[in-house]
């Protein structure tokens, strides 16, 4: 299984409401970035840098629908 990134967040708290939305939902997630968003905050969202929200790519559909997203 692949695993790719579902979303970058501004803020660790966002991150982990979004991973908590998405496990009630029976998707599993994880957060990555945490700490160097911390230590490093300006260079949040700089290249793709961030807190950064990752899903199963086979959960990719199911996830969009679930937060609202739309591409």
């Amino acid at each position: 299984m692949k695993v790719i990134r579902l979303l970058t967040c501004d803020s660790s708290f966002e991150a982990n409401l979004i991973k908590a939305k998405l496990e009630s939902e029976g998707i599993p997630s994880f957060v990555t970035n945490e700490n160097f968003s911390a230590l490093m905050p300006n260079f949040n969202r700089f290249l793709g840098i961030g807190i950064q929200v990752m899903i199963f790519e086979s959960d990719l559909e199911r996830a969009k629908e679930i937060l609202n997203l739309s591409q």
